[in-house]
C-alpha cells in the first residue's frame, strides 16, 4: 500500500441533531435577603360586646352598716342627719330614725352659719327618740343654723 494522501478541506456543517434528555435538577441556591417591611394594615371591626357578668351578692340591710372593732357588724346600727336652726332645742325622732336608747348612740353637731363658726355644740339625751342640743361660746346666736349627725343602734 502506498502513503495517505493529504487532507482535504472541511466539509460543509451538517443539519443539527435531534435535543438530548432534560439533565437532573441543579442544588437550590441561597436565601436572598428579606425585603422591607409592608404598611400596617386597616384596623378590623370592633367585637362584639362580651355578656353581663353575674350579680355580686348583696350587701348587709340599710344605709350605713356599723363594725366593731373587730370587724363584726353591729345589728341595727344607723345614722341620723338633720339642720336645727333654733338653739336650746329638743329634738324628737321619728320612724327608722328612733335609736334603742338614750346610751345607745351619740350626735354630733357643727354651727354652719356664716361668721359664726366656732361655737360649741352640747348634747343631752333624753331617751332612743329625743335629745337636745345647746349652742354656747362667744360666736352663736339663737338663730344659727347647725349640722348635727347622730349614729348608733
Amino acid at each position: 500500500m502506498g502513503p495517505t494522501g493529504l487532507t482535504g478541506p472541511d466539509g460543509a456543517t451538517g443539519p443539527a441533531g435531534p435535543a438530548g434528555p432534560v439533565g437532573p435538577k441543579g442544588a437550590t441556591g441561597a436565601t436572598g435577603a428579606t425585603g422591607p417591611q409592608g404598611a400596617t394594615g386597616a384596623k378590623g371591626a370592633t367585637g362584639a360586646t362580651g355578656a353581663t357578668g353575674a350579680q355580686g351578692p348583696a350587701g348587709p340591710s340599710g344605709s350605713t352598716v356599723g363594725y366593731t372593732q373587730t370587724g363584726a357588724t353591729i345589728t341595727g346600727f344607723h345614722g341620723v342627719s338633720l339642720t336645727a336652726t333654733a338653739a336650746n332645742t329638743a329634738v324628737k325622732l321619728t320612724g327608722a330614725a328612733v335609736f334603742a336608747s338614750a346610751t345607745s348612740y351619740v350626735c354630733y353637731g357643727s354651727d354652719v352659719t356664716a361668721k359664726h363658726t366656732g361655737a360649741l355644740v352640747t348634747f343631752t339625751y333624753t331617751s332612743g327618740s329625743q335629745f337636745q342640743y345647746t349652742l354656747s361660746g362667744s360666736k352663736f346666736a339663737g338663730t344659727d343654723t347647725v349640722q348635727i349627725v347622730c349614729q348608733g343602734h
